[in-house]
């Protein structure tokens, strides 16, 4: 396979890159770290070596993580398993 650069933009009129990243030959690639972007959806594209780019795919971005366990009870409850 070609090279292939994947690219994540923060707007889906693609003019904020957050990031890009040159995918292996099988087609894999590294996370592309976005940890300081704060927007909850994010665009991807794929572009080949002759410049194609693929239409944006959007994905969620988990910005607010897990809630918070606001008491032992509640911790205890989460361990828990209940057959």
């Amino acid at each position: 396979m070609p090279p292939v650069t994947v690219t994540v933009y923060s707007d889906e009129a693609l003019t904020q890159e957050l990031g890009s990243v040159t995918a292996a030959p099988d087609g894999s690639f590294t996370a592309i770290d976005i940890s300081t972007d704060t927007n909850a959806e994010v665009w991807v594209t794929a572009t080949d070596a002759a410049g194609n780019e693929s239409p944006a795919t959007s994905k969620l971005n988990d910005i607010l993580g897990p809630s918070a366990i606001t008491s032992i009870v509640g911790l205890l409850i989460k361990m828990v398993t209940i057959p």
